[in-house]
């Protein structure tokens, strides 16, 4: 499922696989650089991943490649995005 992504991007697995019950998610790395491998599995994720891409890292996760269902994300660091936006330490 993520080795056509990992391949095009490339990118190296960086954790474990999460899915959830909309999406399928892989920590990886790209260059050195920690992101997050994210592939929809349904119409409504797929226009989030293009909605994200359209902001182009404004108010939300910078999108550092996008295609068809998929999108690398930058990763976030220092605890849950809940937390961080709850402390303002999120963008």
């Amino acid at each position: 499922m993520f080795d056509a992504y990992l391949d095009a991007w490339g990118l190296v697995p960086d954790g474990e696989p999460i899915h959830t019950h909309t999406s399928d998610l892989l920590p990886v790395r790209r260059s050195g650089m920690a992101a997050m491998l994210k592939i929809a599995r349904n119409e409504e994720e797929q226009r989030g991943n293009r909605l994200m891409a359209w902001w182009n890292g404004n108010g939300a996760a910078r999108v550092l490649a996008h295609l068809d269902g998929a999108v690398l994300l930058e990763r976030a660091h220092g605890g849950s995005l809940v937390n961080l936006s709850m402390t303002g330490r999120g963008r």
